[in-house]
Order: structure tokens, then C-alpha cells, then sequence
């Protein structure tokens, strides 16, 4: 398990202060050894499949998994001849497709929730009950009911509570697994409690309620494999088809997507060594990346993630603290920059922080835990806990709310309401389109500017909605030196990285632009109108 460990390098350049390097400090001896990689890998887009529950079947009385009964197909209630269960109330329903998020509280549907809910995505249902005087433990049916555009579907489970339901008991509440196809926009639930031989009163049940799932598209990731030619090796990260499921399944996972779309690129070669102190490295391949992502012609929602394997193993590279990744922080929601890069050996470790990497191209600062650097000044808990239970799908296993949001650098790593908020919302905006309606492309000049290094140049066309990155003003000069005009340049943050990154927008005949502290950046000259 890493411990992560971060500090700030001098900044001789920085226009907004100190960025942090993200570094990992290993607990002893740790050094996962290297799956063997395929030269390049498949290319390979992984189809989903959620699992859940065998909908084909009936009604097994004696089970205590939950059941969908009708199939799709709107053929009767579960339990026809039971009547309404007494003695028990219910308190409360829960989903969870990755944090739980409370549904209905105290007999009433809650009005605003701590996360969405993700149509398309196989879902747990828990639903929390209370006894009372009377009740005495023994089996009572439930029924979970979500009435969809195609008719009811059912879903049943069987509990003998003995007290008042807590998540630290399962058997002291019902719980349902619903597949993902169950799991529909438009679609309503509502529960009841029912058992054999119930006669008269009024049994605990809900009133159907909306579900509010809603579509977010998924993420469409593309893996660009790097060659590692700097120690002569050409070492290629493994892309094999089961590293690049369990990347998917992961993000599955943590982010709560309905649909995981990966696909491998062809690889391409470095050959400049790459410091476990030293983000130089790091900067060079991330602007690979950018490049690549261009000269490719990516569609706006495409991420673009390079993964490279610096070492024969992590203990060799790591040897305690290393940087383990590089991306853009994307808060503007620009195509251009939904960019990474990070390890990619193919453990469960690294995987994390592929996925943190990817959280930053998704417009997410840190959490502040481990000393993070330039943190989301608005996450809601100053320690970085999640303060929510968690639920990994892939193991049946919850977590608990003193876990780490991801975004930090403190483990054990979940996910938080905060961040699955806005991950949620920033794919419903790009898959669905609705942020980009207004959006203008135009050609930019984007300048890195790195400690003891000169300026590196490259021409783009990005958007230019949704400016909501730091502004610098510079002043454009022509070759006379003469003031042309103000230009306000966005400045791009690349977490982990020394470097700062200008946008400045195309102005022709500039040769030269001046920050405000009267340095001068030369452009090149074949970049000069």
C-alpha cells in the first residue's frame, strides 16, 4: 500500500505561486513486479458487463439474495398471496452504485441528494427498518418495485431483523442488486414489506417515488502506450486485454460511470530519461501526449492517458518517493486538454493513480490530505475524508466514511460525493453536448515555461467557452518592439508539475509578449504571422 508524500519544488517561474510534484513513499520494502507487457498492446475497446442479478429465473422463497421476478416483463407481484408484515416500520432507502446515497428518510422522499444516480449501472439497494413493541424476529419478504417504460420489474429479499437495521449488520436489513438495465431514466421504486398469512393493518411500504437516474455517457479513454527508450530497454506498459478490463472495472468502480469505453492507440517511443524527482521528464511526455491527442484529430470527449513503465519495477524507479504522474486540470472543460500521463505498470496500486491523474483532466483539484498541492479550497471535509460509505461493486466490499477521496494523497483511496458530483455532471456535459452549444474554436499559441529551461512553443485550435482558468494579461509587441494590443492568456495547470502553461490567443504579427513582471516571451519565428 503506498503512502504518498508530497513537496514543493522552487518555483523560479511560477506566475501563480508553488505547484506541487506528487510523489509516493512506499511502507518497506514494496516493489511490485511488472506484468509482462505486449509490444503496444491490442487495440481493444472493452464492452460492459455489469454482472448483477440472473433476471430469467423465479421466486426462491428460501433465498436470501434479492430476485427480479418478472423479468422485464410486468407479470405479477412476487408475492401474491402475502399480506402486509406488522410490527416493522421502514426508516430509510439507499442506493449505492459507488457511495451511498439516501433515497427516502423518516416516511418522506428526500428532495435534494448527496450524489446522482447513474442510469445504466447495476445498483445495491438497502432498505433500513425499525421494530416495534410487538415485533417479534422472524422472515418477512420484501419487495423492491421499479415501474420502467417497459412495465414493473421486481425485486425481492428475505430478512428476520432482531433489531433496527444498521449498515455494520446486513442481516438486520433488506438488500437488492439490480441490474443495470433495471436501472432506467424515467423509472420509479417504491418498497414494501410483506410475509405470509399477513392479514389487516397497514403494512410498511413507501410511495412510488422517482428514481431520478439519469444518463452520463460514460468516458471514452484512450490508452497511448509509450515506449521507454532512455536505459536502451523499450519497455511497453501492459495493455493486454485483462490490465485494460481491470482499468475498467476500477473506473467503474470509483467514478460510478454507466459505461467505460477504452481503446488502445498505437505506441509511441521516448527516448529522453525520466527523474523520480524531476517533473522535466514527466512535462516532455505530457506534451507528447498533448500533441499526439491534436494531431489525431481526438473528438471533443475523448481522454488521452500515456502510460510508461520508466524501471523494470516500481521498487527500482520508486526507491521510496517518485513522481507518479502528470495532467492537465482541466477546469474549463477544453478538449484539448482532457491529457495525462502516469505509471503504468498494472497493479491495483497504479491504477489509483492513473485514475487520480484522470480526475484532474475531469476538472478536479485536490483533496486536502498528504499535503496536496494547490487544493479545492471548496472540498467539503478539510481532512479528505469521503465522509460517506463507500461500495466497490467489483468485490461486494463497503468502505468506510474516514476513507480518502481519491483527489488527496492519504489512503486507503474511495470516492467522495463531492468529486462523483462533478465527475457525474462533467461527462453528462460532454457526452450530451449541452456546455458546448456556445463554444468557439480558435487558434492559440500555448507556451511552457519551465525552471532553467527555454520556453517551449506549439500552435492550437481549442475552445474558448467556459474561461474559468487563471488569467494573465500580456502585452503583445511586434519586432520593433512597439505595444500592439492587451491579450489575456489563460494559464493551464498542470498538477504535480514545475511548469506553467500559457494559452495566449493567436495575434498575428506578435513576435513577443510581456508578462506583468517584464519579462519578455519570444515567439518563434515560424509561429510569427
Amino acid at each position: 500500500m503506498r503512502t504518498p508524500l508530497c513537496f514543493i519544488i522552487p518555483v523560479a517561474l511560477s506566475l501563480s505561486g508553488c505547484t506541487a510534484a506528487e510523489l509516493w513513499t512506499t511502507n518497506g520494502p514494496e516493489t511490485p513486479s511488472m506484468l509482462p507487457g505486449e509490444d503496444g498492446g491490442p487495440s481493444w475497446d472493452g464492452s460492459v458487463n455489469d454482472g448483477g442479478v440472473d433476471d430469467s429465473g423465479g421466486y426462491d422463497a428460501g433465498s436470501d439474495s434479492s430476485t427480479d421476478d418478472s423479468g422485464g416483463s410486468g407479470t405479477g407481484h412476487p408475492y401474491p398471496t402475502h399480506g402486509p408484515a406488522t410490527g416493522l416500520s421502514i426508516r430509510s432507502v439507499a442506493a449505492f452504485q459507488a457511495i451511498k446515497v439516501p433515497l427516502f428518510e423518516a416516511g418522506s422522499v428526500l428532495g435534494s441528494r448527496n450524489a446522482p444516480l447513474v442510469a445504466g449501472r447495476e445498483t445495491l439497494f438497502r432498505v433500513y427498518v425499525d421494530p416495534d413493541a410487538s415485533w417479534t424476529p422472524h422472515p418477512v419478504q420484501a419487495a423492491l418495485t421499479l415501474h420502467t417504460s417497459s412495465g414493473p420489474r421486481y425485486f425481492t429479499s428475505e430478512a428476520s431483523p432482531s433489531g433496527a437495521s444498521s449498515d455494520a449488520d446486513a442481516s438486520s436489513l433488506f438488500e437488492f442488486e439490480v441490474p443495470a438495465d433495471a436501472i432506467q431514466e424515467g423509472a420509479q421504486l417504491e418498497v414494501e414489506l410483506l410475509e405470509a398469512g399477513g392479514t389487516g393493518g397497514a403494512g410498511a411500504s413507501t410511495p412510488a417515488f422517482d428514481l431520478d437516474a439519469r444518463e452520463n455517457g460514460g468516458i471514452d479513454l484512450v490508452i497511448v502506450p509509450v515506449i521507454y527508450n532512455a536505459d536502451g530497454s523499450g519497455r511497453t506498459p501492459d495493455t493486454s486485454e485483462s490490465a485494460m478490463e481491470a482499468l475498467r472495472q476500477h473506473l467503474m468502480a470509483v467514478y460510478s460511470f454507466g459505461e467505460v469505453r477504452i481503446r488502445v492507440r498505437e505506441p509511441v517511443a521516448y527516448a529522453a530519461p525520466v527523474g523520480r524527482l524531476s517533473a522535466v521528464g514527466w512535462d516532455n511526455i505530457l506534451d507528447e501526449i498533448f500533441d499526439l491527442r491534436a494531431s489525431d484529430g481526438a473528438p471533443n470527449n475523448e481522454y488521452y492517458l500515456g502510460l510508461f513503465d520508466p524501471a523494470a519495477n516500481f521498487g527500482a524507479y520508486c526507491q521510496g518517493r517518485c513522481i507518479a504522474g502528470l495532467a492537465y486540470v482541466n477546469e474549463s472543460n477544453t478538449g484539448a486538454t482532457r491529457v495525462g500521463v502516469a505509471l503504468g505498470w498494472a497493479e491495483e496500486n497504479h491504477r489509483w493513480s492513473q485514475i487520480h491523474e484522470l480526475g484532474h483532466t475531469m476538472g478536479r483539484k485536490h483533496a486536502p490530505c498528504g499535503g496536496a498541492g494547490d487544493p479545492d479550497l471548496s472540498f467539503p471535509s478539510s481532512s479528505g475524508n469521503t465522509d460517506v460509505l463507500g461500495y466497490d461493486f467489483r468485490s461486494g466490499a463497503f468502505l468506510g466514511a474516514t476513507s480518502k477521496d481519491l483527489m488527496g494523497y492519504c489512503d486507503p483511496n474511495w470516492v467522495s460525493a463531492y468529486t462523483l458530483r462533478h465527475v457525474h455532471n462533467r461527462a453528462a456535459s460532454i457526452n450530451g453536448g449541452r456546455s458546448f452549444s456556445a463554444r468557439l474554436s480558435a487558434p492559440h499559441l500555448m507556451v511552457r515555461i519551465s525552471p532553467f529551461q527555454t520556453p517551449t512553443w506549439r500552435s492550437v485550435t481549442v475552445d474558448v467557452a467556459d474561461e474559468t482558468e487563471e488569467v494573465v494579461m500580456l502585452q503583445a509587441r511586434d519586432a520593433d518592439g512597439r505595444p500592439l494590443a492587451r491579450v489575456a492568456a489563460r494559464e493551464l495547470r498542470v498538477d504535480h508539475s514545475d511548469s506553467v502553461r500559457l494559452l495566449i490567443p493567436y495575434a498575428g504579427a506578435a513576435t513577443s509578449f510581456e508578462l506583468p513582471d517584464g519579462r519578455i516571451l519570444t515567439v518563434p519565428s515560424d509561429l510569427v504571422e
